[in-house]
């Protein structure tokens, strides 16, 4: 993508959006009042200034080819392309064929060259003849090693025989782990603890909080079931009292 080429046809075509929906330098600019306020157009300079600010901290006037391909096209192509090898390192793409090596389904599973590198790099003394032995044991414990998961195998190893190997196991099943479920927690609560229901109870809205982040879970249970459990609780109709 960084070529003058590809530059002047993004150009082309960032201009002919702006030609058709009347924004920036590129035509002219309408204003109309009505009911006595003045109302302005945005121009191109005002979409992009974002954009240049979180990449290069410059404020440039879009006006024609060159200033886009210096002042905005190649500024941010080269801030993605740092930005991609900053997160994929060649120390985080070990990591990875490392966690990958642990993984019966993998084509690469107990592989030594990316055990090994994985294990330099979590200081391990990785004894390379544990992986050979324990790929033949688990050949012979499993009728199906590729249908397996990666915590069966690590149960299976003995800790005694393979103590490196399920050391990095141990590693790579914990590596993957995410804060994604107890961000879509906070997301839930965010929907249901709304200004209509200010008055509700912990012990209700935790229950609400369960059903919604828990949907998967919750549309497999019977709800004939539920329903007739609710039902038989407790005859809500004469329990109250006047």
């Amino acid at each position: 993508m960084r070529s003058e080429e590809y530059c002047l046809e993004l150009f082309q075509r960032v201009k002919s959006f702006c030609l058709l929906h009347n924004i920036g330098d590129f035509s002219s600019l309408n204003t109309s009042v009505g009911n006595r306020a003045k109302r302005t157009r945005k121009t191109l300079e005002d979409f992009i200034t974002d954009i240049s600010d979180a990449t290069c901290g410059q404020r440039a006037k879009v006006c024609d080819a060159d200033v886009f391909r210096s002042k905005l096209f190649y500024p941010c192509l080269d801030r993605m392309v740092a930005e991609l090898e900053r997160r994929f390192s060649t120390v985080a793409v070990s990591v990875l064929e490392g966690v990958e090596a642990c993984s019966p389904k993998s084509c690469n599973f107990l592989d030594v060259k990316a055990l090994k590198a994985f294990a330099t790099h979590y200081g391990i003394d990785f004894v390379p003849e544990e992986a050979l032995v324990a790929k033949n044991f688990l050949q012979t414990g499993f009728s199906d090693l590729k249908e397996q998961q990666m915590p069966e195998v690590y149960r299976r190893l003995n800790h005694g025989m393979f103590p490196t190997l399920c050391q990095l196991m141990l590693f790579a099943m914990t590596i993957p782990v995410t804060s994604c479920s107890c961000e879509r927690g906070f997301s839930v609560l965010r929907r249901l603890q709304n200004w209509m229901r200010t008055t509700m109870t912990n012990e209700r809205l935790h229950s609400l909080a369960v059903l919604s982040i828990e949907k998967d879970t919750f549309d497999t249970a019977p709800v004939d079931g539920i329903i007739h459990k609710f039902a038989v609780t407790t005859n809500r109709r004469h329990s109250l009292e006047y």
